[in-house]
Protein backbone atom coordinates (compact mmCIF):
# COMPACT_ATOMS: atom_id res chain seq x y z
CA UNK A 1 0.00 0.00 0.00
CA UNK A 2 1.31 3.19 -0.76
CA UNK A 3 2.30 5.94 1.94
CA UNK A 4 -0.72 8.22 0.07
CA UNK A 5 -3.33 5.64 0.51
CA UNK A 6 -2.19 4.51 3.67
CA UNK A 7 -2.42 8.39 5.29
CA UNK A 8 -6.30 8.70 3.44
CA UNK A 9 -7.51 5.42 5.19
CA UNK A 10 -5.78 6.72 8.32
CA UNK A 11 -8.15 10.10 8.18
CA UNK A 12 -10.86 8.30 6.64
CA UNK A 13 -11.31 6.04 9.73
CA UNK A 14 -10.05 9.32 12.17
CA UNK A 15 -7.13 7.53 13.44
CA UNK A 16 -4.54 9.60 14.65
CA UNK A 17 -1.60 9.84 12.77
CA UNK A 18 1.87 10.33 15.07
CA UNK A 19 4.52 13.13 14.26
CA UNK A 20 7.91 11.90 15.36
CA UNK A 21 8.64 14.20 18.40
CA UNK A 22 10.53 17.99 17.92
CA UNK A 23 13.66 18.67 19.69
CA UNK A 24 13.03 22.00 21.68
CA UNK A 25 13.33 24.88 20.66
CA UNK A 26 16.76 27.29 21.95
CA UNK A 27 14.65 29.94 23.02
CA UNK A 28 12.52 27.78 25.32
CA UNK A 29 15.42 26.94 27.94
CA UNK A 30 15.84 30.76 28.34
CA UNK A 31 12.37 32.19 28.56
CA UNK A 32 12.20 31.84 32.36
CA UNK A 33 14.92 33.88 32.66
CA UNK A 34 14.32 36.60 29.98
CA UNK A 35 10.59 37.00 30.15
CA UNK A 36 10.57 38.64 33.24
CA UNK A 37 12.00 41.21 32.22
CA UNK A 38 10.40 41.36 28.92
CA UNK A 39 6.94 41.57 30.43
CA UNK A 40 8.09 44.42 33.06
CA UNK A 41 9.24 46.31 29.29
CA UNK A 42 6.44 45.77 28.03
CA UNK A 43 4.06 46.96 30.45
CA UNK A 44 6.04 50.21 31.19
CA UNK A 45 6.14 50.90 27.10
CA UNK A 46 2.41 49.71 26.93
CA UNK A 47 1.49 52.31 29.95
CA UNK A 48 3.29 54.84 28.01
CA UNK A 49 1.05 54.39 24.74
CA UNK A 50 3.72 52.18 22.64
CA UNK A 51 1.49 49.85 20.21
CA UNK A 52 2.81 46.64 19.79
CA UNK A 53 2.53 47.19 15.77
CA UNK A 54 5.35 49.75 15.90
CA UNK A 55 7.40 47.72 17.87
CA UNK A 56 7.08 45.16 15.25
CA UNK A 57 7.24 47.74 12.32
CA UNK A 58 10.29 49.00 14.11
CA UNK A 59 12.29 45.72 14.80
CA UNK A 60 11.58 44.73 10.92
CA UNK A 61 13.01 47.96 10.18
CA UNK A 62 15.85 46.75 12.41
CA UNK A 63 15.94 43.45 10.80
CA UNK A 64 16.32 44.63 7.44
CA UNK A 65 18.95 46.82 8.64
CA UNK A 66 20.76 43.91 9.84
CA UNK A 67 20.76 42.60 6.37
CA UNK A 68 22.13 45.24 4.32
CA UNK A 69 24.81 45.77 7.17
CA UNK A 70 25.51 42.33 6.38
CA UNK A 71 25.74 42.25 2.56
CA UNK A 72 27.58 45.53 2.83
CA UNK A 73 30.33 43.79 5.23
CA UNK A 74 29.60 44.99 8.57
CA UNK A 75 29.15 42.13 10.24
CA UNK A 76 29.63 43.79 13.93
CA UNK A 77 26.77 46.45 13.44
CA UNK A 78 24.71 43.65 11.36
CA UNK A 79 25.36 41.68 14.76
CA UNK A 80 24.19 43.79 16.42
CA UNK A 81 20.95 44.97 14.23
CA UNK A 82 19.98 41.17 14.99
CA UNK A 83 19.73 41.11 18.99
CA UNK A 84 17.40 44.73 18.63
CA UNK A 85 15.62 42.89 15.97
CA UNK A 86 15.23 40.04 18.65
CA UNK A 87 15.09 41.97 21.27
CA UNK A 88 12.27 44.24 19.71
CA UNK A 89 10.11 40.79 18.89
CA UNK A 90 10.12 39.71 22.22
CA UNK A 91 9.08 43.28 23.04
CA UNK A 92 6.51 43.38 20.83
CA UNK A 93 4.34 40.18 22.30
CA UNK A 94 5.17 41.25 25.45
CA UNK A 95 3.29 44.73 25.21
CA UNK A 96 -0.22 42.78 23.31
Amino acid sequence: MSAGLSKSLLWAFRLPVRSPPRPPMFDSAIRSVIDPSLNAAGRWMAARGIAADTVTVTGFAVGISAAVAIAFGNTRLGLALIVLNRLADGLDGAIA
